[in-house]
């Protein structure tokens, strides 16, 4: 199974700012068991390039999940640097790479119901698993630099990817605004942003998605845009 980065780069317009991310990224070569954690995630995504568990623990627990990282626009910067061909992989920081990978790994969930259905409508392991995913991701994405086997530049972009996924899923879940009838109802959708199929975004593909997703679960309020849906 190609890796993201190698899928996104074989694309027309890659490296350019004509680039769209108008396609889901690969489907994990893997299906996660109801009674999967972090680490079950972790070394599932990261198999082929050596899941180390000790590397996992640091990072896990050195990642300050709710001040550190960026938020979801800023790991889209990053995203669109990293893994639109924009940036040099061998110039970015570990910190920098870390912050794409956790975009990455969140475009795994929306786009890969595999992903969230073992995980039922537990918030806390859906937040374990997103942070999972984004670590594994960085030892994915490094095998393209020449640092892939220095220890502090792969433990620095996996606490970065820990932290930023963390941020990406609080945030969504702090901008909740949907009434609690559909909660208790239909399921939940959490965060809304603005209008990104507007001409030009080149992650309305995810948008369409999300807003997908939630018409079916609730047509009601297809008018919103939403950025983490509980199935």
């Amino acid at each position: 199974m190609p890796s993201s980065y190698s899928l996104y780069r074989e694309r027309p317009s890659w490296g350019t700012n004509q680039f769209r991310f108008d396609l889901p990224p690969p489907a994990p070569s893997f299906q996660p068991q109801p009674s999967w954690n972090g680490w079950d995630f972790y070394s599932a995504h990261a198999a082929g390039s050596n899941p180390d568990p000790s590397l996992f623990d640091m990072a896990r627990n050195g990642a300050n999940y709710r001040d550190g990282g960026v938020g979801i626009n800023e790991a889209r910067h990053w995203h669109t640097r990293v893994y639109g061909g924009l940036g040099d992989l061998n110039k970015l920081l570990p910190e920098e790479l870390g912050h794409a990978a956790a975009y990455e790994a969140y475009r795994k969930f929306i786009h890969h119901s595999s992903m969230r259905e073992p995980l039922s409508a537990e918030p806390e392991r859906q937040r374990e698993a997103l942070i999972a995913l984004a670590m594994a991701e960085t030892t994915l994405l490094l095998q393209y630099t020449a640092r892939g086997n220095d220890f502090y530049t792969r433990r620095s972009a996996a606490e970065s990817a820990a932290a930023t996924a963390s941020q990406i899923f609080f945030w969504s879940r702090d901008h909740d605004d949907y009434d609690a009838e559909f909660y208790q109802g239909r399921g939940r959708s959490y965060g809304s942003y603005g209008n990104a199929s507007s001409y030009g975004d080149p992650y309305a593909y995810d948008a369409d998605t999300i807003r997908s997703l939630l018409s079916f679960i609730n047509p009601h309020h297809t008018e919103r845009w939403l950025v983490w849906i509980e199935l």
